[in-house]
């Protein structure tokens, strides 16, 4: 099976409890997360936004909130994650701020050079193809827009990474297990943190589909990071 297939049927499989899970095993912290996220697209003062691997709509809603005037698009290849988001965004009162489009990031259905930002929450370490997703991504930014990405890392403090290794390997999928039904699911989901890349790695990966103004930082010690680059 392909991996795009086994992860389109791995978040069908969970999404009804996906968005309780990120909040209970991010100790809540996704939220402020998406947050910092965020803050660095307003002070650019972008008008439309292309949120791919959008989910549940999380991301793609914080835009809609924070950015006045905004037009924001969320994209994933999951009709399931899709189909939550769409009642999200409509209890919240944002239907007419947010369009949804199902599609494979890797074939993005819109011209060249349309958005001001990309942004891509938790879901640029489940890429079977890291260059090749962020050159689509890229293709639909305007010069001077911005790729934002939000990811789960490894601390680089020895003793936190330590500890995080612990808890991933033998806390969160028992956890995840429990609540979702899916043990195999949060084992997968563990496993893709410890083995993505480096934040340098990521950063050359960036530079080498020539982003301009590459940076990264660090949130709550290096269990989360944010990567930007400029067109």
């Amino acid at each position: 099976m392909a991996k795009k297939d086994y992860l389109n049927n791995l978040f069908g499989g969970i999404h009804k409890r996906y968005d309780l899970l990120n909040h209970v095993l991010s100790f809540n912290r996704d939220k402020s997360w998406r947050k910092t996220l965020v803050d660095q697209a307003e002070s650019h003062k972008v008008e439309r936004v292309l949120d791919v691997c959008t989910g549940t709509c999380d991301l793609a809603m914080e835009f809609a909130r924070r950015v006045p005037d905004v037009s924001v698009i969320g994209s994933d290849i999951s009709d399931e994650m899709l189909r939550i988001g769409y009642w999200k965004i409509k209890k919240a009162g944002l239907n007419g701020r947010i369009k949804l489009q199902q599609s494979d990031l890797f074939y993005l259905p819109f011209k060249d050079n349309i958005f001001d930002a990309v942004s891509i929450g938790f879901g640029f370490r489940n890429l079977h193809d890291f260059r090749a997703g962020i050159r689509e991504m890229v293709r639909v930014l305007k010069e001077g827009g911005l790729l934002l990405i939000l990811e789960l890392t490894l601390p680089k403090n020895r003793i936190l990474k330590a500890l995080h290794l612990f808890y991933l390997k033998n806390v969160l999928p028992r956890i995840g297990g429990l609540l979702s039904g899916s043990r195999d699911s949060y084992e997968y989901l563990s496993s893709s943190i410890i083995v993505f890349p480096k934040q340098d790695d990521v950063l050359e990966m960036l530079r080498a589909e020539n982003l301009q103004e590459v940076s990264f930082r660090s949130l709550s010690g290096g269990v989360a990071s944010f990567f930007m680059g400029k067109k």
